[in-house]
């Protein structure tokens, strides 16, 4: 595991399959074994899959013990915030990673890939400015408060950007957001953006 040494730590606080589907492969058995001998090395600490619907977790092989599991969590896409499904997790004891919480930077700017994203974005610029607060603070205002999430995953392309979002979530307050969902997939899954 040249990946410890080379970032100079002693273990992987997690490691998440992209793809849970490969769990269900002809290399699924080797996968699990893999990610197991690592846990039980104590090289890494949780293992988890990256999900983008609840019906993708449901396939996972029941005897696989799995962490960490990581949804699309944001103002548009609060499909996995459904009561039942938060309910599951908990009761299982997996704990909840929420990424795309800018939807892929569709939150903060305009995206010409999907034209319709501009209308909500627009609405919830609107909804932050009425609230004295910016569209970055809300989106992570939002994340912030929903109470399952034990992590956040978030991309960014420099320090400067970090800093941004280390201040934003720091004066991050609560904001109302149940307006915003989106049901529709063109819209929240960036898969089916064309």
């Amino acid at each position: 595991f040249k990946e410890i040494k080379k970032f100079g730590i002693k273990k992987f606080h997690a490691i998440l399959l992209h793809r849970s589907s490969d769990l269900n492969t002809i290399y699924g058995k080797q996968i699990i074994k893999a990610l197991l001998s690592l846990k039980k090395k104590k090289l890494i600490k949780y293992i988890g899959v990256s999900i983008y619907e609840f019906k993708e977790f449901k396939k996972i092989p029941s005897s696989f013990r799995i962490d960490l599991v990581q949804i699309p969590v944001n103002i548009f896409d609060q499909r996995f915030l459904n009561k039942k499904i938060l309910n599951y997790f908990l009761k299982k004891e997996i704990k909840l990673q929420a990424r795309s919480i800018f939807l892929q930077g569709g939150i903060l700017r305009k995206n010409k890939k999907i034209k319709k994203l501009s209308i909500f974005q627009d609405k919830f610029a609107k909804h932050c400015k009425k609230n004295l607060t910016d569209p970055l603070t809300g989106s992570l205002s939002f994340v912030k408060n929903v109470n399952h999430l034990r992590y956040i995953n978030i991309g960014i392309d420099n320090i400067k950007q970090l800093r941004m979002i280390i201040k934003s979530w720091n004066n991050a307050k609560y904001l109302n957001c149940n307006e915003f969902k989106i049901n529709d997939l063109k819209i929240i899954d960036p898969r089916k953006w064309k």
